[in-house]
């Protein structure tokens, strides 16, 4: 038998997220063929079956394996396989306890539910069983249907719950950086007509006013919105708002907020930004990856930063505005509410609200 582990694809992962795996359990194998691939936080990797056998899974796509954590095995044929499956039945027949830890709050919540926690353990393939664990094995079971006005015990969960606000790709682009983040989990997404991509994703195919009016809010811990439209992203903001929502803040885990960064709510900061001492972000913007806001910057709410925006120190940038991928703007410029800056600018006026700037040919 030959068994296979989760490597370390980066020096600080603790754990590899398995994607796409392209045998079923206990088929016949080749050796050199593709078994599955596994994702880090700076990479990916295909397993390549090194030896010919029979396959046997120990993971499901979509899980997350800390890192040290068997994979898959291979038997020199079926009956080594047979025979290595009875044995595990024989055990657990027998009263055999596996190895594991649950933290307090993981299993409040397998009691409250009235899972089978070893069948969690065998699933998950852990020896220490969180939160995020059993919702996982909720979703994967088909048990984790998001619940309308809540009629269960109140639960305090060790993870951020997130709902992301509109899907498509913006929602991908949202549900990645969460998926980095050891604080927080992907709740749900909620849009009528545009799904994203994700694998074992909430979505709620509802309007937000039918959604605002049907759904308990204690269910999740907080929402941010994916939508690029700027009017469109304000009146999400203003709306959930006024019906009290938390707005959280997700950080690529790549992006430098520096010394005395005061930050609003609702902000997504993709990866590899810098965002410079005693700068001010106000609520509800994205800003997108590999932005440089120097030193003094301020930033107002509902603004779009595209990809590799960089500005000087002291730059002031209004409320609504969208400054396009690639922009420079040197220091102390202020633009105005409202206004469009197209990609591949250089700003080096002050910009009055409501401009809409046009590329010169």
């Amino acid at each position: 038998m030959t068994e296979v582990f989760a490597e370390r694809l980066s020096t600080n992962d603790e754990s590899v997220f398995v994607g796409e795996i392209y045998v079923e359990s206990k088929a016949e194998i080749k050796a050199g063929q593709i078994i599955m691939t596994i994702e880090g936080s700076k990479g990916t990797k295909d397993l390549h079956a090194e030896v010919s056998g029979v396959v046997y899974l120990l993971v499901n796509e979509g899980q997350d394996v800390p890192i040290g954590s068997s994979l898959y095995l291979v038997f020199d044929n079926v009956s080594e396989l047979e025979s290595y499956v009875l044995n595990r039945q024989d055990r657990r027949d027998q009263n055999y306890c596996i190895d594991y830890n649950i933290t307090e709050k993981a299993k409040k919540l397998i009691i409250e539910k009235k899972l089978d926690v070893e069948r969690i353990v065998r699933l998950t393939g852990k020896t220490t069983i969180t939160t995020k664990d059993v919702l996982s094995f909720m979703q994967k079971e088909g048990q984790s249907s998001i619940p309308r006005k809540a009629n269960s015990t109140n639960f305090k969960y060790d993870l951020e719950r997130v709902l992301v606000i509109g899907g498509g790709s913006a929602a991908d682009v949202m549900i990645n950086v969460i998926s980095l983040l050891s604080d927080k989990m992907l709740w749900g997404v909620i849009d009528k007509s545009t799904p994203c991509r994700y694998p074992n994703v909430n979505t709620l195919t509802l309007d937000d006013e039918e959604f605002l009016s049907s759904y308990d809010k204690e269910s999740f811990d907080s929402v941010i919105i994916s939508v690029g439209d700027l009017g469109i992203r304000k009146r999400l903001f203003d709306l959930y708002s006024s019906y009290g929502f938390v707005f959280t803040n997700l950080v690529h885990p790549s992006a430098l907020l520096e010394k005395g960064v005061n930050i609003g709510k609702g902000n997504f900061i993709d990866a590899h930004c810098r965002i410079g001492v005693f700068s001010t972000i106000g609520n509800n913007n994205w800003i997108a990856a590999k932005v440089n806001l120097d030193h003094h910057n301020i930033l107002g709410n509902s603004s779009l930063l595209g990809p590799g925006v960089m500005t000087s120190g002291l730059v002031k940038i209004g409320s609504g505005s969208l400054i396009g991928a690639g922009t420079s703007i040197i220091p102390s410029v202020t633009i105005g509410d409202n206004c469009l800056v197209p990609a591949g600018s250089v700003i080096v006026n002050d910009i009055p609200d409501g401009t809409r700037l046009k590329l010169k040919a």
